[in-house]
């Protein structure tokens, strides 16, 4: 076995594991900023703004179901 072999059976599949690793941590980050983004969103407009406009209940109820 070349030096070149020995270098091509060990460097590619570190490569690939490298790669694999960074595209799991890159769509992880993508995941969080997007539930995040959703929880917030969920929390501003579906909890604090009936509360805070001081609608009611059920006019908040009524007004989503059209």
């Amino acid at each position: 076995m070349t030096d070149m072999q020995l270098y091509i059976t060990t460097g590619l599949p570190t490569i690939a594991a490298l790669v694999g690793i960074l595209m799991n941590v890159s769509s992880f980050n993508s995941l969080s900023a997007r539930l995040l983004a959703s929880k917030t969103r969920w929390t501003r407009s579906s909890i604090l703004s009936p509360v805070s406009s001081s609608h009611s209940l059920t006019a908040f109820l009524a007004s989503k179901t059209v």
